[in-house]
Parts: structure tokens; sequence; C-alpha cells
């Protein structure tokens, strides 16, 4: 009798865990792990990736506008990667030894490269066994637009409720999620700091793609959001920055991105 009792209790515990990180056919709408780092799930779906001739502030790379679809739901970080989270995971504090940089658990964790970001995703996949990554530009951008096509998500002109740029900010870093989410629960996806994509920076094409991973190789890496310091057509959700992958600086930020189980 015991031993059916346990292996009933281990069954629920496992229905649970699986319930807790989502799968294709039952995801949660919000989640949080182990580290505190809040999800928010992202359905499949498909958009226009870049930006329209009219857009002010944009620029050549982001054109010609991308029809994109992407197949499958994931759940994407609410916010950057805070300092605490960092440290948790990490161990360090890169951004210690800068007198400019507010130091907090809810700040942002900067002065990290897209190999340090990487490495971050790699160790907390295998402290919880589970799959932590770097979004691609094509999953950022569509969770950036949360069902939009304006210039930004929340609309054609910028709004100082939603972001921080230099035109309300003066290049200050700030707490996350101090400013309104777009539709689908994420903050600061435009402004406050840049996030790395685990893209090679390239071309788009006119074609339509299907879950596009971005060129095979290059010498710099997508970053997306714009940042405090940045001009207000940065935080646009078509923006797009290229750094090499071991550059880091003030505002080098990222969130990750949770696959879900088949």
């Amino acid at each position: 009798m015991n031993n059916l009792r346990n292996y009933f209790l281990f069954g629920a515990c496992l229905c649970l865990l699986c319930f807790s990180v989502g799968c294709q056919n039952s995801p949660k709408t919000e989640i949080k792990n182990s580290t505190g780092i809040s999800f928010r799930y992202i359905p499949p779906g498909e958009f226009m990736m870049g930006s329209e001739d009219h857009e002010k502030g944009r620029e050549d790379d982001e054109s010609p506008r991308q029809p994109t679809k992407l197949t499958k739901g994931y759940y994407l970080g609410a916010t950057e990667v805070t300092q605490a989270q960092w440290v948790e995971v990490m161990g360090t504090k890169p951004w210690a030894d800068y007198k400019r940089i507010p130091k907090g658990d809810h700040y942002p964790a900067v002065f990290v490269s897209w190999e340090d970001a990487v490495e971050f995703c790699k160790k907390l996949s295998e402290k919880e066994s589970l799959t932590f990554r770097l979004p691609t530009e094509a999953e950022w951008e569509y969770a950036c637009r949360a069902g939009t096509t304006t210039e930004f998500y929340w609309g054609t002109e910028y709004n100082e409720e939603y972001a921080w740029s230099s035109k309300n900010a003066k290049g200050d870093l700030y707490e996350v999620a101090k400013r309104l989410p777009n539709a689908w629960g994420l903050f600061d996806m435009g402004g406050n700091a840049w996030e790395w994509c685990s893209d090679w920076h390239g071309p788009y094409s006119s074609e339509k793609v299907t879950d596009p991973q971005g060129p095979a190789e290059g010498e710099r890496k997508v970053i997306r959001s714009g940042s405090s310091g940045n001009s207000m057509w940065d935080c646009r959700s078509a923006e797009r920055g290229m750094v090499p992958p071991d550059k880091k600086f003030g505002a080098s930020s990222f969130r990750i991105l949770l696959e879900l189980r088949s």
C-alpha cells in the first residue's frame, strides 16, 4: 500500500512540475523559476518584421520588411535579468567597479557581453534541467510588438509612461518594471538597457521565413530595445543594434527565453 501511495505522490509531483514550466498543450500565462525570474507566455504566430519607410528614426537594416512565422510558443522574461538574479546564478558583479552604474537587486545586470549572457543561460539550464537561452531576433521583436504594427508597441508617438530614453531619463539606469508593460506583460522592451539576441546581425529578406535563426556566421550580434541613454527612436519595436559578442558596456543587458516542453 505504501509503495502504491508513493507512486501516486511521485506522479502528482511530476505532473505539477510539467505544468509549472508549461507545455505546448497547456501553457500558463505567467510562471516564475527558482531564481525569481518571471516569464510570460508568448503564443506562436506571424508578423511583419522590420519597419516601414515612413517611420521616423528608421535605419536601412530594418528593411525590406520580412514576413515571419513562429511555429512554437515560448516563455520570455518579463524584464531584463536583474543584478540579484545574475549574482545568484553567476556569483559575480560585472558592474561593481563602475561608479555611475546604480547598484541594487532590481536594476538590470549590465556590463554583460553576449558571451556572458550565453554562459548565464547555460548555468541556469543545468541548475533547473530546463532549456534557457537568448531569444532570436525574430522572437524578440514578435514579443515586443505583442500584436501591434505601429512604431512603438504602445502607438505611433513616444510615451514616457512606457519607456526610459534620453527623452525622459538622461542616461540613468532604472529598476526594471517601473514603466508600463506591453499587451503581453513584458516590461522595458523599449529603453532602459540594450538586450542581446542570439543572432548574428544580417540583412532581412522580403521572402517569408519560418522560425529564422539569423546568419550562420558574422562579426556582430544583434542587440535590441535601446537604452535610457539613447534617442527615443531607438525604443521602436524594429530598432536594431549590432555589437561584437565579447563587448560589454554600461547598458548591455539581456532577458532570457524558456523553451516549452514538446
